[in-house]
Parts: structure tokens; sequence; C-alpha cells
């Protein structure tokens, strides 16, 4: 969002909380100036919204003349002209007193008459308004002239009848009077943009106010760039450069830059704002004479550590002949990787300035690394002598130093006073005070990966690394590596941060897999190990890769002493692998064990199973506990081994998912496993587990005749309880888990409970899922037969109307679930009977209570539960249910089929046999009456 929209923005809140006249014009002109000069999609639309403000607060304050007049230019601006005839013709009929008591008023009702009649193309019109609108002005000075604003409204109209001349005229007249209105910024914007665009410059122009107009165009988003190529010689003059500067950043043409660069090259400067410029413009391939150089000594002046490659190509054509600047460029040379080919071309000048800077005393990390690459010279060509010795000195001296930078702007003095380095390799924080000076501060490090925090001089944090951290840290010798430590190393200089950073190095190497094993490396790691300036955490460290350096040599027993004094949570996964190798190897069982334990998600899967391998014999049984969950990880990862099962089986505690994760990998492997499944089964049935893996386990183990007494009491135990399931939770189990089911009931193995339980929970499948199987009607009808033998019935067999007899057709069954141990009883009443009827339940499996009642066809039973209590009951709501059953059993003598079969024949319109009943039944009473008389 542009600053002016936020403007927009803060001046709707404004009018939003304080809606008054002065509130409304402000809001209406910022809307306007959109449209006037913004660059934006739709700048109509703002002009638009003008008009709404403007009309709305018009409406409540009808006599304030600032809103009157801004809706008659509004509405000429936005083409209504009849409207805005309207609105003049209203206020023409005051003219007399506007012209006697308000004069201004008067002026801008022939403004805005003329205005109207340009934009109607009636200039005869417009002309004599202007006359009277310059006559009502008076002459320049006279008590009725407006040095401000009457030129601006003559200005305005000559500008819209497109006279260029006289619009400037006017408009540099009522800018010079003080005038900043922003119609007449919108008017010389307009100006210096049409006129330019048709090639005609209207007198001389005013430099300040050229250069106003365009710093009010890009504080409100105008595109500037037109006048910009036109006026650019006003614009980049050495006093109105920092406008040019603005204009640039805003609107960065390459025109623009390409003045930039040409005026700073010009002074010439080297400063850090000229250096941004160069290097724009080299990144943008302009043009410029000597642009190369000038980048290359702005860069060394602002201390910059890059330079682009065909930069740098253009600058060696023709190399300076400054040595600093050469020293500075050679530098780059040898320690930009980019630039590194350029050095090989430049060997003998580069030796000849580092051998001036030798003579000269210069001490820089700029001439280091020119040293640096002398003595690696010397030393490729065996070349010694006193200059070699100079060198190495030098070297030696900052071999370990780093200049730390604190980046400043304007010369001004660094706030950090103290500041406080914490190296990982050492022990303690050591204390350095930026020199007073303002100097570079040199510290000793290992390295540049040190923490830090600076204060300033009233201890109050003003830096700290990772949270807050300007500093710039250089190495005083860039281009150091192993070899120079090496080299002063062998020559017995043994100071802590050369034998620190040869340590590291082989860690690294090691890290890399870049050993090599010619190399001396055991005595450098002794030395840290024996180092009283050396932290724990990296003797811990050295110590790990002394064992590691031991173990690449096959000599175990050392490697397993130096494993034994580190510290695993420092370690890479690759020590990790090596050190449980070792501890195996060389039987320290009880380390290994813990190693695992705490570490084995870091250690390769090959490695930690040759490792658990000897672990999980019967002999280290009391480790077992201990790498149980790596022994469970292993097999999932298709490790197997019939040790490690034994100690997973024997003592992982592992969720069902687990579990059933270890049979499905090994299946995979065709391994077979009954007490893998028995832990799943027994699973299943405490913990409530009937998914579709634990089901397919039983199914696998159902025939399973080697199982033993334990697994088919398993077994057992989860028909049980998919009883339950199935039952009570209405599950329907896989198709072969039916099969196996129906096995177990019709071969009667694997399963002890209530008698028919299986049958009664195999007919809920069958008729509350619509399952049918070759077994399915032969176990239905042996269940029916059961349940008229038990004197109960499932109210599934009824509501599924499957399959139907007369024991179901007779009776209505009801069912309640609660705890073990209550008295239920059932409450029913027929057909709106008066007396409800009691009936006590009878408790089966599960908590469920059963019992039933005869029902006729068509009759309606009201009925609601009660468990009965010591202290009370509990009943359930009052329900319904319609016989709707046509059942009809015409060769049973149960006289209730006799009354039913007759209240469906009345329903069938089959009165005959209604009658036929009927009269049956009543010689039966008279027979059964005579007999008892």
């Amino acid at each position: 969002m542009s600053m002016f929209q936020k403007k927009i923005d803060n001046m709707e809140k404004r009018f939003e909380m304080r809606p008054t006249v002065k509130t409304a014009v402000g809001l209406a002109l910022r809307k306007w100036l959109v449209y006037a000069v913004s660059v934006v999609p739709e700048p109509r639309e703002y002009l638009h919204r003008a008009n709404h403000v403007i009309l709305t607060r018009l409406r409540k304050n009808e006599s304030d003349m600032r809103l009157f007049w801004l809706g008659i230019y509004f509405s000429i601006e936005l083409g209504y002209f009849d409207k805005a005839n309207e609105m003049l013709d209203n206020a023409y009929t005051y003219r007399a007193y506007y012209k006697s008591n308000q004069p201004f008023n008067y002026k801008i009702l022939h403004f805005l008459y003329s205005y109207l009649e340009i934009k109607q193309k009636r200039a005869k019109s417009a002309k004599k308004h202007m006359r009277t609108l310059e006559s009502a002005a008076g002459a320049f000075g006279s008590i009725d002239f407006d040095p401000k604003f009457d030129p601006l409204m003559m200005g305005m109209l000559h500008l819209a009848f497109y006279e260029y001349d006289e619009a400037y005229r006017y408009l540099a007249r009522s800018y010079r009077a003080g005038c900043r209105s922003v119609f007449l910024f919108s008017a010389l914007f307009n100006f210096y943009h049409t006129a330019t665009a048709r090639g005609r410059i209207m007198g001389e122009s005013d430099s300040r106010m050229l250069l106003q107009t365009v710093h009010w165009a890009l504080n409100h988003d105008a595109d500037v760039e037109h006048i910009i190529v036109v006026y650019q010689n006003e614009l980049l003059q050495k006093d109105h450069i920092a406008l040019g500067e603005r204009i640039y950043h805003q609107f960065p043409n390459q025109w623009m830059l390409k003045e930039l660069c040409a005026h700073y090259m010009t002074i010439p400067d080297y400063g850090p704002k000229a250096y941004e410029y160069y290097r724009d413009a080299e990144r943008r391939q302009i043009y410029l004479p000597n642009l190369s150089y000038f980048l290359v000594r702005a860069a060394f002046c602002s201390g910059a550590e890059r330079i682009h490659r065909y930069t740098m190509t253009q600058y060696l054509r023709k190399p300076d002949e400054d040595i600093d600047l050469l020293t500075y460029v050679y530098h780059l040379l040898l320690t930009d990787e980019s630039l590194s080919d350029l050095a090989a071309n430049h060997v003998q000048s580069i030796i000849k300035v580092a051998a001036h800077c030798m003579n000269e005393n210069i001490r820089s990390r700029y001439a280091n690394s020119l040293y640096y690459f002398f003595w690696i010279k010397c030393n490729e060509q065996q070349i010694k002598g006193e200059n070699v010795d100079r060198v190495e000195k030098v070297l030696l001296e900052d071999l370990y130093k780093f200049e730390v930078v604190f980046p400043v702007k304007n010369g001004d003095k660094t706030p950090v006073k103290n500041l406080y380095i914490d190296e990982q390799e050492k022990n303690g924080i050591t204390e350095y005070e930026f020199p007073s000076d303002g100097s570079t501060l040199i510290i000793n490090a290992v390295s540049n990966g040190f923490r830090y925090v600076g204060l300033s001089s009233s201890h109050t944090t003003v830096l700290e690394a990772g949270v807050t951290a300007p500093l710039e840290i250089y190495r005083r010798i860039a281009s150091a590596g192993t070899a120079l430590y090496r080299h002063f190393y062998d020559k017995n200089i043994r100071d802590f941060e050369i034998i620190a950073y040869l340590a590291k190095a082989y860690i690294q190497a090691i890290s890399k897999g870049e050993y090599q094993q010619n190399q001396d490396w055991e005595s450098v790691l002794e030395a840290v190990l024996v180092s009283k300036e050396a932290s724990k955490a990296f003797k811990t460290q050295c110590s790990v890769a002394l064992g590691e350096l031991y173990y690449k040599k096959g000599q175990l027993e050392k490697a397993l002493l130096c494993y034994d004094k580190a510290d695993e949570n420092a370690l890479d996964d690759e020590f990790l692998e090596h050190m449980l190798t070792v501890y195996v190897k060389q039987q320290a069982f009880e380390a290994a064990t813990g190693l695992v334990e705490r570490k084995g998600h870091r250690i390769g899967v090959k490695v930690l199973f040759e490792a658990l391998k000897p672990l999980s014999l019967q002999e280290h049984a009391n480790r077992h506990p201990a790498i149980a969950k790596t022994a469970y990880e292993l097999l999932l990862r298709s490790r197997y081994d019939k040790n490690l099962l034994e100690v997973v089986l024997a003592h992982f505690t592992g969720t069902q998912k687990q579990w059933l994760d270890l049979s499905q990998m090994l299946s995979s492997m065709s391994i077979n496993e009954p007490r893998l499944a028995e832990i799943i089964l027994n699973n299943a049935a405490w913990g409530h587990h009937f998914d579709e893996a634990t089901q397919r386990v039983f199914v696998k183990m159902i025939n399973d005749e080697t199982a033993g007494e334990s697994f088919k009491k398993c077994l057992q135990d989860f028909i049980y309880y998919a009883m339950y399931e199935i039952i009570i939770e209405k599950a329907k189990p896989l198709p072969e888990t039916i099969a196996a089911l129906e096995k177990t009931y019709i071969e009667k193995i694997h399963f002890k409970g209530e008698e028919n339980l299986l049958a009664y929970g195999l007919c809920h499948v069958y008729l509350g899922h619509g399952v049918t199987t070759i077994n399915s009607n032969t176990i239905i009808e042996a269940a029916v037969s059961y349940q008229k033998e038990k004197g109960m019935l499932f109210p599934i067999f009824r509501e599924s109307k499957k399959k139907i007899n007369a024991y179901i057709g007779k009776y209505r069954s009801f069912m309640y679930r609660t705890l073990p141990g209550k008295n239920v009883r059932l409450y029913y009443r027929v057909d709106e009977e008066e007396d409800w009827r009691v009936k006590d339940m009878d408790y089966w499996l599960f908590g469920l209570y059963m019992t039933y009642v005869p029902h006729f066809y068509d009759e309606r039973l009201e009925y609601y539960f009660s468990e009965e209590l010591l202290t009370g009951s509990i009943t359930t709501q009052q329900e319904e249910v319609h016989n709707t059953d046509m059942y009809l059993d015409e060769n049973s003598t149960d006289p209730f089929f006799i009354i039913n079969n007759a209240t469906i024949y009345e329903q069938m319109f089959r009165y005959e046999q209604v009658e036929e009943i009927i009269g049956g039944l009543v010689r039966d009473v008279k027979t059964v009456r005579s007999r008892l008389m």
C-alpha cells in the first residue's frame, strides 16, 4: 500500500469518526487527486467517490459554499453538464450579492462557468467568463486581488484551453505568491506532463517549482517518468541530486541510473551510496567509460568482499597502480572461487605486489592473502630464504586471528564496548574491548563459529549471536587451510588454536568420509585431550575421533578406551555405529545394551542387527527387556532372527496395531508364530479389537492343529468376545470370519460357553446384515428351536422377517440391556387397556434381559421397562409397537392362531372363513360346557 493510499484510509477513518465539512472536503480532494494524477486501474471510480462524499454532506450543509463549489466542479469533471448548469444558474441569481460582499465566491462562480463552457466546447462563452474573472480580480496589488488564487484560476483555465504560455505564466505567479494548493500542483503536473508530451515547453521553467512539483507528484503516486526524461538537466543539478536519487528509487529507469553514476564518477565519489549505484549499473549492464574502475575502487572503499567476474575482468585489463587497491583486488582473486582462474594469469604480479607489501611492512588481511599465496608458491618450488621466513613469521602472527567489525553509518562510533566470546572448543568466556579510536577489533579464535554477546558501556545487551547479530567477522588469513596449520604444528608450534583447528579438520574429514590413513592424527587428538584450555565437550569429540581412528586401524582395545570416555549425545550417527561395533566385538555387552537402548534410533539397521544377535542369546536374558523395543523395530524392517522374535514376544509391550504390524511382516516372510497370534487375540478380547486385521489372525489360526491348550483357551475367549461384538455392537464380520465361526459351531471345536450362543450370534449376522451361506438356513432353524426350548426369543428374528414360523409369528419379544443382577420388568397393555400388565424379564448374557408376550395381528401394544431398585425404580419412556405381520397358520389348533387367522381373514374380506372359525369356537365352547355339566 502506497503512502498516499494510507493517507486516504486515515482520512476516511477520521471522516467516519467526525463527519464535519472540513474532513469531508479533505477526503473528497484526496480521492479527486487519485483521479487527477495517480496511476490506478480505475481512476474515474475515485472521482465518483469524491463526488459522493460532497453530495452527502451538501444535503446536510446546504449553505456551505465549499461543498457547493466542489459539487459543481466534480459534476463538470464527471461530465454531468446539465446538473452543473442547474447548480450554477441557481448561484448566478446571487451574483450581485457575491460581487459586492463576497468577491472570492464571485470569481469562483465565473471560473466554474468558464470551465464548464470549455468542457462543452463553447469557447466564445468561456472567454467571456474569463474576461469577467480577470476584471473581477482587479489590478495586481489592488484590494480585490488575491495573489495566490486569482492567477491559479486563470492558469487552470488557460491550461484547459491548451494555452501553455499563458497558463505557465499565471501558475508561476501563483506559486511565487506562496500558493501551495493541490489545484496548483495538479495543474503544474499536467502542464509539465501534457505540454512536454507535445514537445512544446512554454516559457522558462523555474527550477524550484519544477522540483517541488515532481516531489509532490511522487508523494501522490503520479507517473513522473515522462517529466523526468524531458527535464533531466534541471532535475540532476548538483543541488538537486537527492531528488534525482529519490526519483530513481521510485522509477528505476536506466537513463536516470546512468546519469546518477555519471554524476558520482565526475565528483569523483567512491562512498557507499555511489558504490550501490555502480553495482546497480553493473547488474543492469549499463555502459559507462571506466565504470569497472569506479566500481572496484568503491568496493575497496566500502570493504566489499565480492566483485562480479565481468567487472573484475574489465578492470584487470588496465589495473590501477595504487598498491593498496591492487592488494585488495588480488586478495579477491585468491579468496573468491569464481575468480580463482583469473589469479593464474597474474601470478607474477601477485608475487611482486606481495614482495612490495612485505618490504613496506604492510599488515592487513588483504596483504595476508598475498603472503599466503607467496608462501604456497615457494613451498611448491622448495624455495627457502629470508623472505620466506619473514612471510612465515607474519602468517604465524595472524594465523588464528579474526577481525570483528560493527557496521556503523556516517562515521558514528560503535555502541558496543565489550565483546564476550564463547567458543565450543575452549573453556570459559574470553572478554574483549573495542578500541576507543574506532579501529578494528582483533580477536583470537579457532574458527568464526563462536557465540558472542556484545554489551554497551552501560552493560545493556546490544547484540547477541543468533538473535541480533550485525557483527562482521573476517579471518585475517582468509584462505588459510589445514596445510598451513600442519606446517606450524610440525615445527613444534603447539598453540591451542592450532591443535584445535587440526583436530576439527580431522573430525570433519571423518564425517565426510575423507579420512587419509597415511596422516598422523593421533598426536593432534591426544594433545587436545591433555590440554587445559579444551572444553569438556570438545574433548569428548576428540576422544570419539581418536576412538574412530583406532577403529579404522583395527586397534579395537584402544578404541574401546576412547569410546568409554565419550559423551554419546555429542556424536554423529556414524560414530555411534562404530562405537556399538567396538562394544560388541570387545564383549562390552553392558555398554552395548545401554547404547542400543538410548541411541538405537540413530544407528543403522545393519549395525543394529549384527549387534543384537549376540545380545539376544539366552545368556544375556537380563538385558533382553532393554533391547526389546529395538528388536521389534528390526523385525518390522525384515531383519528376522529367531532369538530376536523370542525377545520381542517375551518383553516387548506393544499396542494392538504394533502386534498386527509385526504379524503382517512375519506373514510376508511365511513365518507362522502361534504365540504372536495368541497375544493379538488376547488383546482383542480384553481390549475390544474386532478390526479386519485381528479377524484375519483368528481365521488363520482356527485350523492350527498344533495349538496348545493355552492357545485353545485364547480362541474360545476370542469367539466369546466376537459374539458380544456381533449381538451387542451389531458388528459385521468378514466372510472368512463367518465361515470360521460356522465351522466351529458345526464341529463343536474351540468353543465353550453359554449353550447355543454361537448359533445365536451367527443368526444375528444372517438376519441383521442380510448374509446367506450354505449353512445359514440350517443354523437359523436350529436357533429358533433352541429358543423355543429355552422359552426365549431374540427380537431380530421377528424384525428381520426372513424366516418366520409359528413360534416367531406368535410372540413379540422384548430385550433390555443393563448391568447383571437387576430386577427388570416389562409393563405393557394392549389396545389402550386401562390396566398395565407386568412380566418379569429373564437375564441372559452381556447385560441382556429378555421376555416375550403373544401379539395378535393388527394389535397395538404399548410398553415400557422398569428397573426395580431398593431405593425406587428407573423406568424408560413409553413406546408402542403395531403388529402388521399377516402370519396365517390354518392347521394350528392353538387358540391364538385360530383367533389371529380370523382377524387376518376379516382384513382380507374373507368373511366366510371368519364365520366358520367363529362357529367352530362356539361349538367348542358348548362341548366343553356340556362335559363340565
